[in-house]
């Protein structure tokens, strides 16, 4: 095997396990064009994967050697698509101060957009990273379903459209509550913060959701 292309599945799998130490002195003594490069199927990127797991660091060594930040892999996801779901709230404000998009759309803009889901079942490469429920989700979306709170307030701030519908014409208020137990206190109080966020937004209260008929609705 190229010793290259050796060091990259090596990055990719020192990332994917988390293993910061690795793929940075993969990336400062041996870095190569080729490390930003699309891998697997679903031609997930190295940045992708750093943003998933949280690693500023990494992002910075990509940045620095050229890496663009809001390049997506075959279904629309980006590394603030990413982040955001995982309310990862620095390196959701590291990738917007570093120009990327707050209205990517998984799936619209992607050539792989009738992708079976199934195939998220299979051994690949991002196998960890969030599966899309359905196309057209933005990070707002992500961070709002998942009670992100201090993400949704960046992600409006950097404007971000509050009442971007999804293929089923879903917006992230008729999102919020989601994933929130009325039993816990914490979860509530981002809940209402959302809530708050959203509105003082002028997201619409009027949008009905398609399978229940009400609007701001509590299961996405």
């Amino acid at each position: 095997m190229n010793p290259r292309n050796d060091d990259h599945v090596k990055l990719i799998t020192s990332i994917e396990n988390n293993d910061a130490e690795t793929a940075v002195k993969i990336v400062t003594e041996r870095f190569d064009e080729k490390f930003l490069q699309p891998v697997g199927l679903l031609h997930v990127t190295a940045v992708q994967l750093a943003a998933w797991q949280g690693r500023i660091e990494l992002l910075e060594l990509f940045y620095k050697n050229g890496a663009d930040i809001s390049v997506t892999d075959k279904i629309g996801r980006c590394a603030l698509f990413h982040a955001a779901h995982r309310g990862n709230y620095q390196v959701v404000q590291w990738l917007l101060e570093h120009g990327a998009s707050v209205e990517n759309r998984v799936g619209i803009n992607a050539c792989f957009k009738r992708i079976s889901f199934s195939i998220f079942s299979s051994p690949l490469v991002g196998r960890d990273l969030p599966t899309p429920e359905c196309w057209g989700r933005t990070p707002l979306h992500q961070a709002v379903k998942n009670n992100h709170s201090q993400v949704v307030k960046i992600l409006v701030n950097a404007g971000a459209d509050v009442n971007t519908q999804d293929e089923h014409g879903i917006t992230p208020l008729l999102l919020a509550g989601s994933t929130v137990s009325p039993e816990n206190p914490d979860e509530m109080c981002k809940f209402d913060e959302i809530l708050e966020i959203l509105v003082n937004a002028t997201a619409s209260t009027n949008v009905v959701h398609p399978d229940t008929g009400a609007s701001r609705i509590i299961h996405g």
